[in-house]
């Protein structure tokens, strides 16, 4: 759709994720950002996407590659936040599928690890259509980076904040690693696998875990979802003390390697959000742990 560059880095492949969605909000007649607006919301169709909404047992949404090209969403029990990136995280889904540049550096260039990176490109369309990241990057230019802006860009962006801290991530001057996590019981479809016990041994009802992260372009690595934070990390007492704080902690990857950094954590609205500021790269040895 726009030229015939061919994408050999993730980088060009991220640019041409939201080249992808401004074009999608200029279509549908949509400034700023976008909300869900139901199964006959503007985006779907503009894009002649079926939306359907129904409980779901596994996932929050489905996207199917049918005819007409239909997207499950189960918004029983989820915050309005979570359908609305869930929503636009499966209109990205397709948006990629049209794509033949990018399909083909998703299957040429990333074969190893298509499904995570993805999954990647799918949160940064969603980020892309709930808040612009052009508005991100001239606060962080006023006011320089600071997880704090979350908190001022939900004003602007109500319903929006996992979309804030994607954005936040992807248009930071250095190289860090934002996370959300909220405390609840793991989403069923993970109950059942043998996730790494980064949390320790004790297995409780209700816990702090990742509900989401994002890398800035330029770090590899990112913590997956439903990394369960351990009750000595600061994360956790940041949630506990429901205040901000800021010091060493480590990064809460699912294979439980230590990769400590400086970390700024704030609790907002029942949620903990951190930005991980990683001065340094990852020892060879982590680097083979493959994060």
């Amino acid at each position: 759709m726009f030229g015939q560059i061919p994408l050999h880095n993730e980088l060009k492949a991220r640019e041409r994720v939201i080249q992808l969605v401004n074009k999608t909000k200029q279509d549908a007649g949509i400034s700023g950002g976008a909300y869900y607006r139901g199964p006959g919301d503007l985006v779907a169709r503009c894009l002649n996407i079926t939306v359907i909404e129904s409980q779901l047992n596994a996932d929050e949404g489905l996207y199917l590659n049918s005819d007409p090209p239909t997207i499950l969403l189960d918004t029983h029990g989820f915050d309005r936040d979570r359908v609305n990136f869930t929503f636009f995280h499966e209109i990205t889904h397709h948006l990629i599928k049209q794509d033949d540049d990018l399909i083909a550096f998703v299957h040429e260039f990333a074969f190893e690890d298509s499904e995570k990176l993805v999954e990647a490109l799918c949160n940064i369309g969603a980020a892309e259509f709930l808040v612009p990241s052009r508005e991100i990057r001239s606060a962080i230019d006023s006011e320089g980076f600071r997880i704090e802006l979350l908190i001022n860009f939900d004003k602007i962006y109500p319903a929006s904040k996992p979309a804030i801290a994607i954005q936040l991530a992807q248009c930071a001057p250095h190289q860090c690693i934002v996370v959300v996590c909220e405390f609840g019981q793991l989403p069923g479809h993970r109950q059942t696998q043998s996730l790494p016990m980064w949390a320790g041994d004790e297995k409780q009802p209700e816990q702090l875990f990742t509900q989401l992260a994002s890398s800035s372009p330029s770090v590899r690595y990112a913590p997956g979802r439903f990394v369960k934070i351990r009750s000595d990390h600061l994360l956790w007492q940041v949630f506990q003390e429901k205040k901000a704080m800021s010091g060493t902690a480590q990064i809460p990857f699912h294979s439980g390697k230590k990769w400590e950094t400086r970390c700024d954590a704030i609790y907002y609205l029942g949620k903990v959000y951190a930005a991980f500021h990683i001065d340094t790269p990852p020892s060879p040895l982590q680097q083979n742990f493959g994060f």
